[in-house]
């Protein structure tokens, strides 16, 4: 489902369909409750773009 829906949506918008992206993974950084990954990818200009997303840890006893 969630392909259709996304395929109807570029198709009504006219957008360009999905292409294969190179990335990086960096380091992974612990804290309390939650940890961070560093994913590097290039942009179309060829500038590196970041990001880090947050994994959050399960609590026990919650």
């Amino acid at each position: 489902m969630h392909n259709a829906i996304g395929s109807m949506l570029r198709e009504r918008l006219r957008l360009a369909a999905p292409a294969p992206l190179a990335f990086e993974r960096g380091r992974i950084d612990a804290f309390h409750g939650f940890s961070r990954e560093r994913i590097e990818y290039r942009g179309l200009e060829g500038d590196v773009i970041s990001v880090m997303p947050l994994r959050l840890h399960q609590r026990r006893g919650v």
